[in-house]
């Protein structure tokens, strides 16, 4: 390699692996970051991973890098098709080693040239998405956009990505992240399927911090998440999950006392759809998780009085009476229920 190199050029060359530490043959490629030495001897090389991602700096002697290619050449006289696939292979290199904006204005010109290589890329967005390499396929797929703001079914594979990058969040627990992705999908505009399967995981996760916030006893804090699942989605199961909500509260606030409630205290409630019996059980299972399990005793054996077919007050009331002082307190349902977020496909070209 010429010892001349600018390394402002973001010059590209390939490093043998045994100065990366691996134990393979052949190289890898990486940018130049700095030329070391005077005069120059060795050059500082940025490799990136497998998903672009910058992952380390790498000293390599001059004589021993190869060039790939430097912003100073130029193909004058190549064909436009030539110089499409040139400028494209270039932007691929850029984005591998996480020069971004590098990488966009070769890709600029590629699609000028040449725009069905918005296709090849995407589909390596799609190849990155369908890895579970969320982020990095985002990243492209916005880049895409950004050149090409009409391609809509890259729009729709952001939409998708977002979907499927929000999923992986709400079963993993990291419900605020899952939320925004979601919400960026409905942002995008996409297509009706989507936009649904956005709309209905949504409410899955409000739905699932409602019950996380019930479970530590913030019960005001998961009214709110309730309510917000059934503002998205008005159905029988939303309005149920806040009606429990509802009588969860009143429980945490000791309405009625010490007695059990009256039918008419819960008729709120009955009128979102629970029977009596329903609203006891609630009632009983917060007393429950509160500690009082005298009232929470009195609260279930009600519910099973007023509906001995219910199947839950009778199993919580069971799971109730094996409980002994200072043993743990017995988790009891309050009767919601859990929705699960759905993925959505990624589309070919």
């Amino acid at each position: 390699m010429e010892s001349t190199l600018n390394p402002k050029l973001l010059d590209v060359v390939k490093v043998p692996n045994e100065f990366l530490g691996l134990g393979s043959s052949g190289t890898t490629v990486g940018t130049v970051v700095e030329v070391l030495g005077v005069p120059p001897q060795s050059l500082l090389v940025e490799v990136a991973d497998q998903d672009g991602v910058p992952s380390r700096l790498v000293s390599v002697p001059i004589s021993q890098a190869e060039k790939v290619w430097s912003f100073e050449e130029t193909e004058k006289g190549l064909p436009p098709s030539q110089e499409a696939m040139t400028r494209y292979e270039r932007g691929m290199l850029l984005l591998q080693n996480g020069l971004l904006l590098d990488a966009r204005s070769e890709f600029q010109t590629a699609f000028q040239l040449d725009p069905s290589l918005a296709g090849a890329l995407m589909n390596s967005a799609n190849d990155l998405a369908r890895r579970a390499s969320y982020d990095a396929a985002i990243q492209v797929y916005e880049l895409i956009l950004e050149l090409q703001p009409q391609n809509s079914l890259t729009r729709e594979n952001l939409a998708a990505t977002h979907i499927n990058r929000g999923v992986f969040y709400g079963r993993n627990g990291a419900l605020d992240k899952a939320i925004e992705d979601f919400n960026a999908c409905l942002l995008l505009n996409p297509s009706h399927e989507r936009l649904r399967r956005a709309q209905r995981n949504l409410v899955a996760v409000y739905t699932q911090l409602g019950l996380r916030l019930a479970g530590i006893r913030r019960y005001e804090e998961a009214l709110g998440a309730f309510a917000v699942a059934l503002q998205i989605e008005p159905a029988e199961i939303t309005r149920k999950n806040l009606a429990v909500a509802l009588v969860s509260l009143m429980a945490s606030r000791r309405e009625g006392g010490r007695q059990i409630p009256p039918i008419y205290a819960f008729r709120r409630c009955m009128y979102m759809g629970l029977t009596y019996s329903e609203c006891l059980n609630a009632y009983g299972a917060t007393l429950a998780s509160l500690g009082d399990m005298e009232g929470a005793r009195r609260a279930l054996e009600a519910a099973v009085q007023a509906d001995p077919r219910n199947e839950l007050a009778e199993a919580s009331l069971s799971r109730l009476k094996r409980y002994r002082e200072g043993s743990e307190i017995p988790q009891i349902e309050l009767g919601t229920t859990a929705l699960e977020p759905q993925t959505s496909e990624i589309a070919p070209m």
